[in-house]
């Protein structure tokens, strides 16, 4: 059971109230983080180890990382969960150790806060409450309509606190053809889900490759019907010469920048068309032939003739879901759409 920061910071005010210092405190007990000496919100792990969990700030929620004590976490906002040992409120943020981002309860954190007093003190800190869901996913449109598809007003993956739709027009540029100028700052940084269909696949492309320092927050990109050799060349921005995008490279790279890093591929008839050529040459190159772990991390999941935009209308709402599984979604017609999952 974590008490130590939170005895601390109550000896702290009993100190200040008795006209004491602080400052001696500091000195015999170096391991509390105070904010003046912690410039980015960044606190460590108190008696660990502890788990992450990169859904919700809930105990039997689905975990990702097992931080142990001293580990160093990027706190980027609090919220209202589990009560854990007293303590209901947990931190979003990043293990810089992994790179993960998650919820860990604020009581396995040294914030210099007191038991009941968490969402007042942690504001006054500069460390803001988390919208009712934090921004996990990002999902890039090919049209002006955010969700891709009218239809997908209506679907619950898209009227979520947690996924935040961005229309063509904001992340392409206007006036630069193949920018990646305007990705980056859609990407909030309680984000580790990236998302796109057919030609929005290059929207995640455009996030890893003007923003390498970012890569450790994301572990999920899904494209959806990506297309074909016919749609990734001629004048596309997947073999533009200006700027030149390596896309093999890129997603080789980033999935093995970290194990736990996952590709997903819905395809329908659009992807199929030449049998997976197009794919297998400006996306897929780079992953079959680094190592078969990078393929490993990388899962399509081909629904044989399904239409192009019903690949993204039957299966968006499974995006939230895809950094905690490595199983394709069934068809929602195993006869006429059957499912085949393979890696590259």
């Amino acid at each position: 059971m974590k008490l130590t920061g939170k005895i601390v910071a109550l000896v702290a005010l009993a100190i200040l109230a008795l006209g004491g210092s602080a400052g001696f405190l500091l000195l015999v007990h170096t391991g509390t983080a105070y904010a003046d000496t912690n410039p980015g919100n960044i606190y460590q792990i108190v008696d660990g180890p502890w788990y992450l969990h990169p859904g919700s700030p809930t105990i039997h929620s689905p975990t990702s990382d097992l931080m142990p004590t001293d580990t160093d976490f990027a706190i980027h906002c609090w919220q209202e969960g589990d009560n854990v040992n007293g303590d209901s409120v947990w931190d979003w943020g990043t293990d810089l150790a992994a790179g993960n981002l998650g919820f860990v309860a604020d009581e396995g954190l040294n914030t210099p806060v007191t038991m009941g007093n968490e969402p007042a003190q942690l504001t006054a800190l500069g460390i803001p409450e988390c919208t009712s869901n934090a921004v996990t996913t990002v999902f890039f449109s090919p049209n002006i309509t955010p969700t891709g598809l009218d239809d997908l007003v209506y679907n619950t993956a898209f009227n979520s606190d947690s996924l935040a739709a961005i229309p063509v027009d904001e992340w392409t540029s206007v006036t630069v053809k193949c920018s990646d100028a305007n990705v980056g700052q859609y990407v909030p940084s309680t984000a580790n889900t990236l998302a796109g269909w057919s030609e929005s696949r290059l929207a995640p492309i455009y996030f890893l490759a003007a923003n390498p320092d970012r890569w450790g927050q994301i572990h999920t990109i899904v494209l959806f019907d990506p297309g074909n050799t016919h749609d990734f060349t001629g004048d596309s921005c997947d073999t533009s010469t200006n700027p030149h995008y390596d896309i093999n490279s890129l997603l080789a790279n980033w999935l093995q920048s970290n194990p736990h890093n996952k590709l997903f591929v819905f395809t329908g008839e659009r992807s199929e068309t030449d049998g997976f050529h197009g794919l297998w040459t400006y996306y897929f190159a780079d992953i079959w032939q680094q190592s078969k772990t990078l393929g490993q991390q990388t899962f399509v999941c081909d629904y044989h003739g399904m239409g192009h935009p019903d690949v993204l209308d039957n299966f968006a709402s499974y995006v939230g879901q895809l950094h905690s599984t490595t199983t394709c979604p069934p068809s929602p017609d195993d006869a006429q759409y059957p499912l085949t999952p393979w890696n590259p």
